[in-house]
């Protein structure tokens, strides 16, 4: 059976990383490129034609927009009004996390079918590997097979998202993936205000942090949490929010507003008068 072709459009480090991902393992033959910054090295490596003109675009089974959230109904707009492509047929989706497949409605209404599939991994550079990768899709359903077989290929796994919900999705992958580098980043500083250096402060966070992750694949979090709230330790939480105060304000406040939420939102098993003895403990001194 023939390899369905694709073109990109955006060769970022997420677009780079699925190209090169298909060429080396199959699932698409990559044979056109578009994008704003030079990537000839990249064409060359793919044995895909390089264009510097959208309209240009070679006509493929499939086409991935790549680029910037906020470019993706731009560029659907412009290849559905001026690429000579016959897209009856064809399959065109986007990767970004918090649009939905619609944004790119004036192909379809071309007769493309279209889709969007978000790879839930943090993209360094353009050679991040896909292996084990969880790939969130949705959009018309003749093209969701199409797109699953594809990123099975490279070895990631598909998962379903509803469409009017996809604004929760991912900001929920921001809290998981993008705030956890302001708790590392928080967490460091203070411990190097402590006397720790730098490289022991980083070997802390991750060894604190793998710890909470396995604890997740076992228990809920109302179970997998400890420390002074878990145990309703209110000294200590008011302790910590006096010192933090003093010492760094913005930190404070987020210390604050995540004890908070588990104090608020999550089931510990407290009374009520604990639960109030331990809000009053960040309130101490916050203001």
């Amino acid at each position: 059976m023939k390899t369905p072709t694709l073109s990109i459009i955006g060769a970022g480090r997420a677009g780079g990383s699925l190209a090169r991902s298909w060429h080396s393992r199959g699932g698409f033959d990559v044979i056109g490129l578009h994008s704003r910054s030079d990537k000839s090295q990249l064409a060359k490596t793919l044995t895909a034609k390089e264009v510097k003109e959208l309209t240009k675009l070679p006509a493929s089974d499939a086409v991935m927009i790549a680029t910037s959230d906020n470019a993706i109904a731009s560029v659907a707009q412009q290849l559905a009004s001026s690429c000579d492509i016959d897209w009856p047929g064809k399959i065109v989706f986007h990767l970004s996390g918090a649009l939905p497949a619609v944004e790119l409605q004036p192909l379809a209404d071309k007769g493309a079918m279209i889709a969007s599939a978000h790879p839930v991994r943090a993209f360094s550079h353009d050679q991040t590997e896909l292996e084990g990768t969880l790939v969130g899709l949705e959009g018309q359903p003749q093209a969701l097979p199409f797109l699953k077989a594809a990123f099975h290929t490279i070895g990631a796994t598909c998962f379903s998202i509803e469409s009017a919900k996809k604004t929760s999705y991912h900001a929920a992958a921001v809290i998981a993936s993008n705030h956890l580098i302001a708790l590392a980043d928080a967490s460091q500083q203070l411990w190097q205000q402590a006397g720790i250096d730098r490289a022991t402060a980083k070997v802390l966070f991750e060894s604190l942090t793998s710890g909470v992750v396995q604890n997740l694949r076992d228990k809920d979090p109302s179970t997998a949490l400890t420390g002074p709230i878990a145990r309703g330790d209110a000294e200590t939480v008011a302790t910590h929010t006096r010192v933090l105060v003093a010492q760094s304000p913005q930190i404070a406040a987020l210390y604050g507003g995540l004890s908070r939420y588990l104090i608020e939102s999550i089931e510990l098993g407290h009374s009520d008068v604990l639960t109030k003895e331990l809000l009053a403990a960040l309130a101490k001194n916050a203001d």
